[in-house]
């Protein structure tokens, strides 16, 4: 996402994030990918530093971070 994509986010989230309670966040922060996203995080992660990604597999990538 680009940095002007994520200020435009942050802007629409921002009243959404002042309903949230403590505890509310917490477990946000704490979400994790289903195994299987986890997984294919990690063979694209395995790629990338072995040089190996593919412009398609890149662009899978970034939309994971």
């Amino acid at each position: 996402m680009s940095l002007q994509g994520a200020a435009i986010l942050d802007r629409m989230l921002d009243p959404v994030a002042g309903c949230f309670t403590p505890e509310v966040a917490r477990r946000l922060v704490d979400l994790q990918p289903d195994p299987a996203t986890q997984a294919r995080i990690a063979q694209l992660a395995a790629k990338t530093n072995e040089g190996e990604l593919s412009p398609e597999e890149r662009a899978e990538y970034e939309d994971y971070s």
